[in-house]
Order: structure tokens, then C-alpha cells, then sequence
């Protein structure tokens, strides 16, 4: 997940199936540890500010939360565990 490219898959049929999902549900929640913000993969399946919420964990850093939310994530929470 990135403010640059959104979210991403290494996998071509992960990707159609995380698609699929996207467009047929109304609101987009993204659970995803630290260790995935600010990371890129080859196929793309959405947008930043097709996430409604994304839930991480307390060591995402406050820079990559900001960045993901000026690129449209609508709401980022970070979780202690």
C-alpha cells in the first residue's frame, strides 16, 4: 500500500480477485501491518482514496500515515497490539 500507487499485489490473479472485491462492495476497509505501507508491487488494484479506512499497527510511521491520507486514504488508525 502507497500513497503512489495504492494497493498492489504481486500475484496477476490475487489482483482480479481484490478488484472484483473493490467494485462490488460499498466501503473499503484495508487491514495491513507497517511492514506493508509505503510498498510497491507490479499489479495495481486500486487507488488511495479507494480505502475508506485502513487499519494498521502502532509502528507505522506518522509520516507514511499523512502520506497516505494527502493521497485520499479517507481514514488511517493505528492499532496497538
Amino acid at each position: 500500500i502507497s500513497a503512489e500507487r495504492g494497493l498492489t499485489t504481486l500475484v496477476s490473479n490475487e489482483m482480479r480477485v481484490n478488484s472484483l472485491m473493490l467494485k462490488h462492495s460499498e466501503q473499503h476497509i484495508v487491514l495491513a501491518d507497517a511492514s506493508k505501507l509505503g510498498v510497491n508491487s507490479s499489479f495495481q488494484y486500486g487507488l488511495p482514496a479507494d480505502i475508506d479506512v485502513l487499519m494498521t499497527d502502532e509502528s507505522a510511521s506518522i509520516s507514511q500515515v499523512a502520506a497516505l491520507e494527502a493521497a485520499g486514504v479517507r481514514k488511517v488508525v493505528r492499532v496497538g497490539l
